[in-house]
């Protein structure tokens, strides 16, 4: 590369001068385009193909999860007003009172007044 030398005339102190000012190399590294290659262009295409299937994985992980986490059982299709709660009344209950052992769900003790149907 061959360097042009600019001729510059200035003003010091009433005085001119004529200066001649050759442009100089670059102080810092600027980002140089690189032609794509085909190596280039496949690689952007692979991620870009991996990021859509990523997502489109992720929605379908979704919708087959949803059954399964729709209530606290991890069962899909599981009705959680029957007999669910009526055994979560019925520990409460007993665990509210601070009685320890076994809990009879057909004994005397286990009445609750709550329709559960």
């Amino acid at each position: 590369m061959t360097a042009h030398i600019f001729p510059l005339r200035v003003r010091m102190g009433g005085v001119a001068t004529s200066l001649q000012v050759a442009p100089s190399m670059p102080t810092h590294h600027h980002a140089q385009l690189i032609p794509n290659t085909y190596i280039s262009v496949l690689e952007t295409l692979f991620g870009f193909i991996y990021l859509v299937g990523s997502v489109v994985c992720s929605f379908v992980y979704l919708g087959i999860l949803s059954p399964y986490v729709a209530n606290d059982m991890w069962w899909p299709s599981f009705n959680a007003t029957g007999a669910h709660t009526f055994v979560a009344d019925l520990v409460n209950d007993k665990m509210s009172l601070n009685r320890l052992g076994p809990v009879d769900l057909f004994g005397v003790g286990a009445v609750v007044e709550k329709s559960y149907a």
